[in-house]
Formats: structure tokens, C-alpha cells, sequence
């Protein structure tokens, strides 16, 4: 995919602004808080019809404004031109249109292959498990639009169970039926996970390898609330379990045993909410044992690793947007990425302080942005 244009209207501290990328690569760099941050958010929003820094539509819109308005357009593999716009007014109606079309947010935020890495997604190896869980949400519900649906009913069944918890409910009927829909729709979720993970920690090795000349080896492990689990037929985690019917039996075992347990204490202790991805550089925790460079990497890996999976299931190249992704990284490191980008015909657009020097033969661009305004060269 490819973006061909945006046109940004009232947007963080854009008035009204227009992007054409290149294909290829495009560094966009300038001085701090000058609006390089807010051009890739505007990129993202336009993809998502939702922000990755703030869930708060309005804080998006420039000050002094009512409103804002993304229009653009981008070019898929089959050269398919498609027409996005995302407006949101003050009043907290945000239209979303593809073609001319109004869409839900759901279905359109699983329309576009995008992925973005912002350094706040150091999280998800400094952070703690809701920040991964968050990614690995993200992720497969850009790929597959149900998993979404499956969150929304497994939280939905959570909060009524924790409700029964803490009124200290005594009916086995009450529990059971709204642990026998977190057993369902959990199993679906965890399955989804395990399968997602291990591809994701195959594609995450390489590129960790490819960055570090095969220095570092990486790999994402899944960690369940199962192997704090004892007494139950010795299953130690989700791994060995034969898809959603198995999975589900189990959840719905632990649930059950564990009832007692969570009465006094007014909330559920086990489930796919509870979950974790531990993140292994050359057989030690990143979060432990690396340095902020190894950490960096480790990210961008799995954002590099997260576009492979997009390109695999959708069969489409998906977007890269990588905001400050250089700092506390080395020369050869960050040559290392920039090349890789280059040479595997990703658009991506990047930002940087420093008005970086393009791979030989690559077809990039440059874009210099300053007090809101984004110039060419």
C-alpha cells in the first residue's frame, strides 16, 4: 500500500497542510516541537481513524478550532486507488468514509496495513504485560476484524463475573454462565495469541539478527496466568493444548477452582486479561538485561516483524511509520535499518532531528517541517 496524499486540516498544530510521500522512503526532520510527531500521528489517524498517543479525539484538534478533517488517498498492490476521510467535530461526531462511504471505526481500522513505532512503545519491553497485551491486540486485530469482537465479549462476560465477586454471589448458575462465555470467547483469544506469537517471535529473530550482524538472538515467549497455576493436571502453559475446544475446557476448569479463592479478593485471577509476552535477547529478559540501544532494536524488530505478518495475511505491503526511532542507536545499527527498509520496497516515512542521507539508489524523499508547515527538501 501506498499513500499518494494527505491533506490535513486543523490538525494538532497543523492549520492546513498537504503531503505528498514517495514510494520509498521519506525522512521527515526538523527541529524539536516543530510538528514532526504530529505528521506521522496524521498519517496514522487518516489509516485508523483513531490516534495512537491519546484516546481523546478532541485533544487532536488544533487550538482554537472546532474541528479537524484527513483527507487522502492511497494505491494498493493491484493498483486500486482508494479515497479515506476521517472528520471529527467538537461535538463528538466523527464521520469515517472510504470511497465516499461511511464506515463503523471497526471496519475501517482493519481496512489499511499500517504500522507505527513512537518511543513510547519502549514499553513493551521496559513496561508492564498491559502494554504488550495492548500490541498484540493492535496487531491481530488489523489481521483479523473478529479477534476484536472476541475481546469486546470476553470483557463483557469479565466485568459481570468480577461484579458477582465482590456482591460475594453464592449461585453456581450465575457464575457458570457467564464463565462459560468467558471460556469460550478466552479460548478463541488465547489461541489467536499463541499462533500469533510464535510467528511473530520467528519474523522478530531474524530481523534482531539481520540489525545486530546475528549477535542477538530474540524471542517472544507467552507467559499465562496457567504457570502460576498448580494441581491442575500439571499444565503449565497454553502451548500444549489442542486448539479452541481444549483451551476452552481448561479455562473453564481454572475458573471454577479458582472461585473460591477470588471471592476474597472481589476479582478474577486467571484469563487471557492476565497475560504476558516476555521479550528474550541471546536467553536473558530485554527488560532486565539490555541497553537502551538493545532495547530500541528489540522494538523495532517486532514492529518490523508486525509488518511481515500484515504483508503475509493481506497479501499487501503495509505502511511503516517510525517517529524518532534513531536515537540511542549506533551508526551501523541505524544504517542497518534504514538499507533493510530500502531494500524491501516498504513506504516508509521517518522522522529525525538530523536531516539524514538517503541509501544510494533509493528513490526517497525529503521533507523539512518547521511551526507547522512541511517543505520539500
Amino acid at each position: 500500500m501506498h499513500l499518494k496524499t494527505l491533506e490535513i486540516k486543523n490538525f494538532r498544530n497543523y492549520a492546513a497542510e498537504q503531503l505528498e510521500p514517495g514510494p520509498s522512503l521519506n525522512i521527515i526532520y526538523g527541529e524539536n516541537a516543530q510538528g514532526k510527531t504530529n505528521l506521522l500521528e496524521a498519517v496514522y489517524y487518516l489509516l485508523s481513524a483513531v490516534s495512537h498517543r491519546t484516546r481523546k479525539d478532541r485533544e487532536l484538534i488544533k487550538w482554537e478550532t472546532n474541528f479537524l478533517a484527513l483527507r487522502g488517498e492511497v494505491l494498493f498492490q493491484e493498483k486500486e486507488k482508494k479515497k479515506l476521510e476521517v472528520v471529527y467535530k467538537n461535538t463528538k461526531n466523527k464521520t469515517v468514509k472510504l470511497n465516499g462511504k461511511n464506515l463503523t471505526v471497526d471496519k475501517y481500522f482493519a481496512q489499511f496495513p499500517v504500522v507505527i513505532f513512537y518511543p513510547q512503545d519502549l514499553y513493551l519491553v521496559t513496561g508492564g504485560p498491559a502494554e504488550r497485551r495492548r500490541f498484540l491486540n493492535t496487531l491481530i486485530t488489523r489481521i483479523n476484524p473478529s479477534y476484536y469482537h472476541h475481546l469486546i465479549n470476553y470483557y463483557r462476560a469479565l466485568r459481570q463475573r468480577n461484579n458477582l465477586l465482590r456482591e460475594m454471589a453464592t449461585s453456581k448458575e450465575e457464575f457458570k454462565t457467564w464463565e462459560d462465555l468467558m471460556a469460550t470467547y478466552g479460548g478463541k483469544i488465547i489461541v489467536e495469541r499463541t499462533n500469533f506469537i510464535k510467528e511473530l517471535s520467528d519474523h522478530a529473530s531474524f530481523f534482531q539478527e539481520y540489525f545486530t550482524s546475528g549477535k542477538e538472538k530474540m524471542e517472544l515467549v507467552y507467559k499465562t496466568v496457567m504457570d502460576k497455576v498448580k494441581n491442575l493436571n500439571n499444565v503449565e502453559s497454553w502451548q500444549g493444548l489442542e486448539g479452541e475446544s481444549e483451551t476452552e475446557v481448561k479455562l473453564s476448569q481454572l475458573l471454577e477452582r479458582k472461585r473460591e479463592e477470588e471471592l476474597k479478593r472481589g476479582y478474577t485471577l486467571v484469563g487471557p486479561h492476565l497475560e504476558d509476552i516476555k521479550v528474550m535477547l541471546n536467553n536473558r529478559e530485554v527488560k532486565k538485561f539490555s541497553s537502551q540501544g538493545q532495547k530500541r532494536t528489540a522494538v523495532i524488530s517486532m514492529k518490523m516483524a508486525q509488518s511481515e505478518i500484515m504483508l503475509e495475511r493481506k497479501k499487501e505491503k503495509p505502511l511503516l511509520l517510525m517517529d524518532d526511532c534513531f536515537s540511542e542507536l549506533d551508526p551501523a545499527r541505524g544504517n542497518q535499518i534504514l538499507d533493510l527498509i530500502n531494500n524491501r520496497d516498504l513506504q516508509c516515512l521517518v522522522t529525525s532531528y538530523e536531516k539524514l542521507e538517503l541509501p544510494p539508489k533509493s528513490q526517497g524523499c525529503l521533507f523539512r517541517v518547521e511551526g507547522g508547515t512541511i517543505k520539500s527538501g
